[in-house]
């Protein structure tokens, strides 16, 4: 959980390659019961206020409403790059129930859905 994003796009890594470009990075996330088969639970069953979703250590926030069980993040980049992210569903007061951290991503010129984030929770 870094620091908060301004209205500006977020740079990554630099590119090889031509001039700057604005892709979009969309990640998807789900919270689930940590258990046998992960079943989809809502924000409200896991105690949840909202998701954070860190890229290259700037914190997206998001509300988690009570009957959601999953959401996404769409990311202005102000740049192709190597991105990391770490995403956390986190508390009223500001605890993290769960997080998550996938692995590196590159992310081109045409922006990148990423696969799911899932965010286990132990009730």
């Amino acid at each position: 959980m870094g620091g908060t994003a301004g209205a500006t796009g977020l740079g990554g890594a630099a590119g090889t390659g031509g001039g700057t470009c604005l892709p979009d990075l969309v990640v998807p996330w789900s919270v689930v019961q940590n258990v046998l088969g992960d079943p989809l639970i809502t924000c409200a069953q896991a105690g949840a206020d909202h998701t954070e979703l860190d890229v290259n250590g700037v914190t997206f926030a998001q509300s988690c409403p009570a009957n959601a069980n999953g959401g996404e993040f769409v990311i202005p980049l102000a740049d192709r790059g190597t991105y990391t992210l770490d995403a956390f569903l986190v508390t009223p007061n500001g605890s993290a129930l769960s997080e998550a951290h996938p692995p590196t991503i590159s992310v081109g010129c045409d922006g990148l859905r990423t696969p799911t984030i899932i965010l286990p929770v132990n009730l």
